[in-house]
């Protein structure tokens, strides 16, 4: 009940409507799973996948609506709830408040992480003593991702948006120079976030998923992708890739393609066309205008062109001895 408090009135600080989204959230998760137990009791499975579907559908449209601070993270862990309980992979929890502290928890408010009922509900349930090691670990990690936030990224946010804001007043080289900042400033920004949060939970004796690895020290751009943001990756990856490909759809597409060019080739372009539509939904998910799908679909054709290099580059690393 601390917990739900403290995350309703963290929530209270970014404005009253929040809390009424949260609510209405939990309310209709709760709701779902209630019905999906309900079915299963009388041996029914008709109507789980149309119920979810409609839920789905109500969290995507007040997103839309609402875009706030928060919203996007506990709507993707709403949506992940009502597939598991859909799938059987989570048994519907018939306390609201339980589905209500799950959404709400405070600390993966801002950027994430993006947690599974699963791996987090359990936790939030328990008793937790005090534990001086594990305290101190929390404390340490909070100092180092205010160090990276406040210390890093907000200062290189003044330089960045002093150079961006009036691209026209100064060289090239300042231009370039605000670029090169600015990638520092995001990632310094990220990882102060993701240190915060985490840091926060240790201290509660709460383990959150990991969501941020050195994304700048990847080889590849689809391993720049799984260490930035993990688990919105993750996410996209369960919940709309693989249902994707496994779809009625593109079975019929996948089944038309491999009598004109062969069964790999057909794979092949399935697997990019739901790549495309993963990445089109991720730019999306940053902000519903043109130029975030346009930098979604820019990553889609990256990643795409990656995937489909990589063997030939691997055979080529190979014969002249590159370490790639």
């Amino acid at each position: 009940m601390w917990l739900l408090l403290a995350s309703g009135y963290f929530y209270t600080r970014a404005g009253v409507r929040y809390v009424e989204y949260l609510l209405c959230s939990s309310a209709l998760c709760w709701g779902y799973g209630w019905y999906a137990a309900r079915l299963r009791r009388v041996g029914k499975g008709r109507g789980l996948k149309g119920a979810a579907a409609a839920v789905i559908a109500l969290h995507i449209v007040a997103l839309i609506m609402l875009r706030g601070p928060g919203l996007s993270f506990f709507a993707f862990m709403a949506i992940g709830y009502c597939v598991d309980v859909c799938r059987g992979t989570a048994g519907p929890e018939r306390n609201p408040l339980r589905i209500a502290l799950f959404l709400g928890y405070f600390p993966h408010l801002m950027q994430g992480p993006i947690d599974r009922w699963g791996a987090v509900a359990p936790q939030l349930f328990a008793g937790h003593g005090f534990d001086f090691q594990r305290v101190r670990r929390g404390l340490y990690r909070m100092l180092w991702g205010l160090f990276e936030k406040l210390v890093v990224a907000d200062r290189l946010a003044i330089v960045v948006n002093g150079i961006l804001d009036s691209p026209g007043r100064g060289s090239g080289l300042y231009l370039v120079g605000a670029v090169v900042c600015y990638a520092f400033q995001i990632y310094a920004d990220f990882a102060g976030y993701m240190d915060l949060a985490l840091g926060a939970s240790e201290l509660l004796g709460i383990r959150l998923a990991e969501n941020f690895d050195t994304p700048y020290y990847a080889a590849s751009v689809p391993e720049y992708w799984r260490r930035w943001h993990m688990t919105l990756g993750a996410w996209f990856r369960d919940y709309l890739y693989y249902p994707l490909l496994r779809g009625g759809g593109f079975r019929r597409l996948s089944k038309k393609l491999a009598e004109r060019m062969g069964r790999k080739r057909a794979g092949t372009v399935c697997t990019c066309l739901a790549l495309l539509a993963v990445w089109l939904s991720t730019g999306l998910w940053h902000g519903v205008s043109g130029h975030y799908a346009v930098w979604g679909l820019y990553y889609g054709v990256l990643l795409i062109l990656s995937t489909l290099a990589a063997p030939w580059l691997g055979r080529r690393s190979k014969r002249l001895g590159l370490d790639r």
